[in-house]
């Protein structure tokens, strides 16, 4: 699960752990971060990968995933000051960059999630107007 310590990730992990069924393998940019949001998991039931950025090598995260699945709701965010070209970069050749990796180490489940908040600009006026909003708004 990429986005492991995001409001959708971080349910994600949630859901699957409470199960009992599942080993989760957690992404995340902060391994501490996604430790303290879990801090009574198991580590045989979580497993948590730091990785920089949405454009790394997800090499090491994918390693055993063959007959799982890769659960992607990682997506950059408005939030720490990134830029339109910052987001874009992230949300979209950052998820086809996990699926062409994905896909090389045999992944047969790939579940790609998405943010509302990369349809907009940082001012998020559209996101309040009147206009119906689709993929050709993805942010400027």
């Amino acid at each position: 699960v990429t986005g492991g310590t995001g409001f959708l990730g971080s349910h994600i992990i949630s859901q699957l752990l409470s199960q009992g069924t599942y080993v989760v393998r957690a992404v995340a940019r902060s391994a501490s971060k996604l430790q303290a949001i879990f801090p009574d998991a198991d580590k045989n039931d979580l497993e948590v990968v730091q990785i920089p950025s949405l454009t790394s090598d997800f090499s090491d995260a994918l390693k055993g995933v063959l007959s799982t699945a890769v659960v992607h709701s990682a997506s950059p965010g408005y939030l720490r000051d990134a830029n339109s070209k910052e987001i874009y970069e992230g949300a979209y050749n950052g998820t086809i960059h996990l699926v062409e990796q994905a896909i090389a180490a045999s992944v047969k489940k790939i579940v790609v999630t998405g943010t509302y908040a990369s349809l907009f600009d940082g001012d998020f006026k559209a996101a309040f107007g009147t206009k119906l909003i689709t993929g050709q708004d993805f942010g400027s």
